[in-house]
């Protein structure tokens, strides 16, 4: 029987030459995500990849909940000029090590660059408000903490360590914490110093 050489089977397509960028692409995994299309090992199909989406959205609805949860508490015991503030530091915790991810390479000078940054941030903070200026200090690296273990993109998992991997990110923020909460005391210091000559 004659073949017909406008049909090919379907393995023929296993000998075709591949460019580099397919290889690259075939071997990325099931989805990758280039220019709003969907690739599947080879295979193009052309949308909106929304398996991602959908987890992420749901993670960031969590968490703004807690966080707003969380204010919510706080505004029970403390003033709203010292929930803003805490707000802020909170917010600059999450937002520092963020920047300084994308900016710097790994290592120890991302984390003297980081601790530098948040002591600043604490001094000015507790020159605005004097009163326990250990708060500002910690604050920072609590709300990283929390967002590495809460946040949308946290990648902390209950595994054969047990509840470590949860418990370790507060621990390793009190150690972080401790020379912005020195810093925030010094000026707190001398700011109320200040405050108590001009009385």
């Amino acid at each position: 029987m004659a073949k017909h050489k406008g049909l090919q089977p379907a393995n023929a397509v296993a000998g075709l030459s591949w460019s580099p960028l397919q290889v690259v692409l075939g071997q990325r995994g099931r989805d990758v995500n280039l220019f709003t299309h969907s690739i599947d090992y080879g295979r193009v199909e052309f949308g909106p990849v929304d398996t991602e989406r959908e987890p992420r959205v749901e993670a960031w609805v969590a968490f703004t909940a807690t966080a707003l949860v969380f204010a919510a508490i706080l505004a029970l015991f403390v003033s709203r000029r010292q929930l803003l503030l805490l707000g802020i530091a909170a917010v600059a915790g999450i937002i520092a090590p963020v920047l300084f991810d994308w900016r710097s390479s790994q290592g120890v000078a991302q984390a003297i660059y980081l601790i530098s940054a948040l002591c600043v941030v604490s001094a000015i903070l507790s020159y605005l408000s004097p009163w326990k200026a250990w708060q500002w200090g910690l604050m920072p690296f609590l709300a990283d903490a929390l967002w590495q273990v809460m946040g949308p993109y946290a990648t902390a998992r209950w595994g054969s360590l047990g509840p470590i991997p949860y418990i370790f990110p507060f621990y390793s923020a009190v150690l972080m914490a401790i020379l912005p909460m020195v810093a925030a005391e010094l000026v707190a210091y001398f700011t109320r110093r200040r405050q108590a000559k001009s009385a």
